[in-house]
Formats: structure tokens, C-alpha cells, sequence
């Protein structure tokens, strides 16, 4: 009779640790833990997700691109200068090529000269707008050409450009009769006019003066080269 109560006594101090263990391992089993870090997990997952969502579609944006485009034509100065024997208008527009050309351009190109009775305008079918190797834009039209200053025109690399240019041209991009014969002189008593960045008249094929600007077929110049 006196054992039963001690044995009592011990299952009773026993048993509440049992219930604990029991119930610890029902929960790690069961999900009554896990279940509520799965759904903390699904709930960050989804935040994150909507979070994601929102920002790709912000990225994609309605904003449209309002800046300004780059004319689809360049023009440019030679770096190099060269004798009055271009070997024709055809021989200039070779140089102009060759210069384009070094520097990765495939484009066709012309040089702003006229020759015999072709002006030189007549000899550009592009119609513009028109930028410089660095993207600024220098002429609106071709008409332009004879009208403002090439101050702005770079040479092919995108430098400062000589500053006065074979054109045998008139104010009106018409031939001059001065063209070191057709460009095939570089006899001193032959002359050519020039074009010019430094007059007050701004005109870019003949000098922009009011007189003829001419240069001996002696010495040498750029080229005004134009894009097709």
C-alpha cells in the first residue's frame, strides 16, 4: 500500500515532460511551426514578386523619347588638303570618299565643287538636315550651303577643320569659271574660288564675299565634303 503513492508520485512528475516532448515533435511534424514560416515565406515571395512586377513595369514606362534626332546626313572637312589637280569633280569626290572611308564610313560621298558648267549643288542629291561629324546639326538644306557659315563643320574625326576649301563656285552654288581648269591645274596663273569660314557674308562656297574669292591652283585645300 505505502509503494503505490511513490510510483504515483513519479508518473505525475514524468508525465508533463512527456506531453511537452509529444506536443514539440506533433508541431515540428504537422506544420503548426512550419505552416506559419510557409506562409510568412509565400507571403514575402508574393510581396517581393508584386514589388518586382511593379518595378519591370515602371521600367517599360510610357515615357515616350522626346529628344532630338540626329540628322540623317553628315558633312564634313578633309583633314587632309590637297593640289588643285583633284583629277575632275569625279577625282575630288574619290578624296572625299577615301576620307569617309578611314574612318569606317559606306556611305556615298561628294565634294561641294563645281566643274566646268556643273555647280556644285546640282551634284549633292541629298536633301538634308545636315550635322557634322559630332553630331551637331550645320545645315538645315542644301540650299544652306551657300548661305551660312561652315564655322561649325568638323573634319572627319570630329576636329577643327581647315578653314578655307576648293569650291569654284559662285554665291549661288553655281560654277564660277574659276576651277583651276576643271581641277586639273596647278599652274600659279590658273586660279579657282575658295569657300571660306572667316567673312562676313557667310557664304560657304565661293568665299562669302561680294567679289570672287580665289586662290592659285599652286597651293593646296580642303575639301567640302557631303553626304548621299
Amino acid at each position: 500500500m505505502l509503494r503505490f503513492p511513490a510510483l504515483l508520485a513519479v508518473v505525475m512528475t514524468v508525465s508533463p515532460q512527456a506531453i511537452s516532448t509529444l506536443e514539440h515533435h506533433f508541431g515540428d511534424h504537422h506544420g503548426s511551426s512550419g505552416s506559419s514560416s510557409g506562409c510568412s515565406h509565400s507571403s514575402s515571395s508574393s510581396s517581393s514578386s508584386s514589388s518586382s512586377s511593379s518595378s519591370t513595369g515602371g521600367s517599360t514606362g510610357s515615357t515616350p523619347d522626346t529628344g532630338p534626332k540626329l540628322p540623317s546626313k553628315h558633312v564634313f572637312i578633309t583633314h587632309d588638303v590637297f593640289p588643285a589637280n583633284l583629277g575632275g569633280s569625279n577625282g575630288a569626290d574619290a578624296k572625299c570618299q577615301a576620307a569617309a572611308s578611314s574612318i569606317g564610313l559606306s556611305t556615298t560621298f561628294v565634294a561641294l565643287v563645281s566643274s566646268g558648267k556643273t555647280g556644285a549643288l546640282s551634284r549633292v542629291t541629298s536633301t538634308g538636315p545636315y550635322a557634322s561629324m559630332n553630331e551637331e546639326t550645320a545645315y538645315l538644306t542644301k540650299s544652306d550651303f551657300v548661305a551660312t557659315s561652315f564655322a561649325t563643320v568638323t573634319d572627319e574625326n570630329g576636329y577643327p577643320a581647315a578653314t578655307q576649301v576648293w569650291s569654284g563656285s559662285d554665291v549661288d552654288g553655281l560654277a564660277s569659271a574659276h576651277d583651276c581648269l576643271s581641277w586639273t591645274s596647278v599652274a600659279g596663273a590658273d586660279d579657282a574660288t575658295i569657300g571660306s569660314d572667316d567673312s562676313t557674308n557667310l557664304n560657304a562656297m565661293n568665299g562669302f564675299g561680294a567679289g570672287d574669292v580665289r586662290s592659285s591652283c599652286s597651293v593646296s585645300h580642303a575639301l567640302f565634303c557631303v553626304e548621299q
